[in-house]
């Protein structure tokens, strides 16, 4: 899988953005759904948050939630469903 789209994304006007390098939609939401805002927002700040979960995952963790990080970021990377 190739990267994504770098961030920062930001939301506005019902859609995701992406960073200055790349300023074009990434993602149009239905403005008519009730949790459209919230939505854009967590769409909006998924790169941040997986490089906050990669370095979580570069500290010592408790034992156990190793299984579980690497799921996510394997999740989000395109390598697992």
């Amino acid at each position: 899988m190739s990267d994504h789209t770098a961030g920062p994304w930001k939301f506005e006007d019902g859609s995701v953005y992406g960073s200055d390098e790349c300023p074009r939609s990434l993602c149009l939401l239905n403005e008519g759904k009730e949790n459209c805002h919230l939505n854009g927002l967590l769409i909006a700040a998924a790169p941040d948050m997986l490089a906050a979960l990669k370095a979580v995952y570069a500290m010592t963790i408790p034992s156990g939630a190793e299984e579980i990080i690497e799921s996510a970021i394997a999740k989000a990377e395109g390598g697992a469903e």
